[in-house]
């Protein structure tokens, strides 16, 4: 998967792999350190067999759980 979107002036992006080597796996999640910004905005998302999904804004401080099966980000969790 490759994560796209800004905070500010600050663009970024992180490809997520859920495999890296023979037999192994790693966990597919994307961090973003904001700094001061209380959220990511302009998200997208662009899934292995090509279908993108725009997320739009997300709330920083949070956990986002997005699915390719439902194409939609749905908050998990508030990270402490």
């Amino acid at each position: 998967m490759l994560f796209r979107s800004t905070a500010g002036d600050v663009r970024y992006r992180r490809d997520v792999h859920s495999a890296s080597s023979y037999l192994s796996a790693t966990e597919p999640i994307a961090r973003f350190g904001l700094g001061g910004h209380s959220a990511l905005e302009d998200v997208s998302v662009r899934w292995p067999d090509g279908r993108e999904l725009e997320l739009g804004t997300l709330e920083a401080g949070r956990v986002h759980r997005i699915a390719p099966s439902s194409l939609e980000a749905t908050p998990a969790a508030t990270v402490p």
